[in-house]
């Protein structure tokens, strides 16, 4: 879980760096009407996923700190480790069953979130791409044609 948590927040780093990264002159002049739609819409992806990733890091933070675990880890410490027999066995083994549940529930959500936000970042990333490269092209194309006028 804590891997996955620090993933998510490197990867919501990643995002928001990208989705703040305004387009200079030379991409806004010379960018094609479609990769522009293309770079816009993974923008807006990225501000409809943001939420879903904060939520994830602050459920998953939360997880490691909720009072089930730290009975049980009261329990592992007491009882489990010195290998000491306890009573109420039972209670201990359907609330370790119940914590593992919880735990598969927000490992799925966060894999799940963590997919959709790398395929947005990868989108977000393309579009960036092309952009440049687009300027470069236009660059080169104006400073070629400057070229030709001064001869």
């Amino acid at each position: 879980m804590d891997s996955l948590r620090m993933s998510m927040e490197s990867l919501l780093a990643e995002m928001e760096g990208l989705w703040k990264k305004p387009l200079s002159m030379e991409e806004k002049t010379y960018a094609p009407r479609a990769d522009v739609a293309v770079w816009q819409k993974a923008k807006n992806r990225v501000h409809n996923a943001i939420p879903k990733v904060k939520e994830f890091i602050h459920r998953s933070v939360w997880a490691m700190g909720s009072p089930e675990r730290k009975r049980l880890e009261s329990v592992y410490a007491d009882h489990i480790q010195p290998r000491i027999p306890f009573l109420h066995v039972d209670e201990i083994l359907k609330l370790l069953e119940d914590l593992r549940k919880d735990r598969q529930v927000l490992a799925s959500l966060g894999k799940n979130v963590y997919q959709e936000c790398k395929g947005i970042c990868s989108e977000l990333q393309s579009a960036v791409r092309s952009l440049h490269d687009n300027a470069a092209k236009g660059r080169r194309k104006k400073d070629a044609e400057s070229k030709r006028h001064f001869r």
